[in-house]
């Protein structure tokens, strides 16, 4: 009986891996839906400090941001729009987070936004 060559093991191996990163990521991604999602939500500037967007009718859009996690978003056809709006209200916060306008916010985002308290 002859021996296998080491190279045809390696290669095993490399595909081994590779298949297992894979179905990590699909286990954690897909199945799990362990990821962050990011939504802009509608926002009262009578109550709260809120981005400001200019819309294209020059009426302004007035919103604040949710960071959750993909397993606390109920499921949902976004395609329609039967979604309702995400909110952080019954969530624990390591799983929801809600995001007011605020400098540390407008950093953090990228955004070059005014604030509702701004104007």
């Amino acid at each position: 009986m002859t021996p296998k060559p080491k190279h045809t093991s390696l290669i095993l191996v490399l595909i081994l891996l590779v298949l297992g990163v894979f179905v990590f990521g699909w286990y954690e991604y897909s199945y799990k839906r362990n990821f962050w999602l990011y939504a802009h939500v509608s926002c009262d500037p009578m109550e709260q400090n809120c981005f400001v967007e200019e819309g294209e009718d020059a009426d302004p859009t007035y919103f604040k941001i949710i960071k959750m996690k993909g397993f606390a978003a109920p499921v949902c056809d976004g395609w329609s729009d039967g979604c309702a709006e995400l909110s952080c209200d019954t969530l624990d916060p390591s799983q929801c987070q809600e995001y007011e306008c605020s400098a540390e916010s407008i950093e953090e985002f990228g955004f070059d936004l005014m604030c509702s308290a701004d104007e």
